[in-house]
């Protein structure tokens, strides 16, 4: 993996779990909304942009100390940029999560189209997303009629975030990505988009995140590149 970036070629799934394998993922008790029933806190750091709690936005502390971690990940991603994005897929943030199927939530700090997928040895821990969520009801009163359910370890997937999703119960292991962009990217200022830029990932304007926003139809694998 140490000539990612050094010559033209795609990263492939196999490094990103390589990649997954080897972090120390931190317990993390600040994500309520995901937690399963009975669970404290679930393993999952975030890279890029965030908001902290006194209204900053900026990078998260984590990201600066591990740079190649964003790099390898940005570089995974815009390998499969979806076909009719001109520039680069809009990213700022990207979660990693390790072994815990998320209960019913939206994620209510995302715009435009999230990509997500699932990696390693494991068997069910399928996506579940609700496409026609109004937002009208709680994310656990959810009719499970109109949900749909998709294997994303197959491939990855374009959704939008901040509609109602979950994952299903699994066994084995499990490790998942979500490359999606915080609302707050338009007040970014110039020193943190150049950190960002730096570390590969892509903040977009207003235009960008409508046009990358329409490319949501429906849930289905971008079926861009082979694993």
């Amino acid at each position: 993996m140490h000539d990612v970036g050094a010559k033209p070629r795609m990263v492939t799934n196999n490094e990103i779990l390589t990649v997954l394998r080897a972090w120390s993922f931190k317990r993390n008790d600040r994500r309520k909304n995901v937690l399963p029933e009975g669970v404290a806190w679930v393993y999952s750091d975030t890279f890029g942009l965030q908001r902290r709690r006194d209204g900053a936005v900026t990078h998260t502390a984590v990201t600066p100390k591990f740079p190649n971690i964003s790099r390898v990940l940005n570089k995974w991603l815009q390998d499969r940029k979806p076909t009719g994005i001109a520039t680069c897929f809009p990213c700022t943030s990207i979660t990693v999560n390790n072994g815990y199927a998320a209960r019913n939530h939206r994620d209510k700090n995302n715009v435009g189209p999230s990509l997500i997928i699932a990696l390693g040895e494991f068997t069910g821990g399928e996506l579940n997303y609700w496409p026609l969520d109004n937002y009208k009801e709680d994310p656990a009163d959810q009719d499970d009629n109109l949900k749909t359910t998709i294997d994303i370890s197959k491939g990855e997937i374009l959704f939008d975030g901040t509609k109602t999703h979950s994952v299903e119960p699994f066994t084995g292991e499990r490790y998942s990505i979500v490359f999606h962009t915080h609302r707050a990217y338009l007040n970014v200022n110039q020193a943190v988009r150049q950190d960002l830029h730096n570390l590969g990932y892509y903040v977009p304007t207003m235009k960008e995140t409508m046009i990358a926003q329409k490319m949501i139809v429906a849930p289905s694998s971008t079926s861009l590149a082979a694993p």
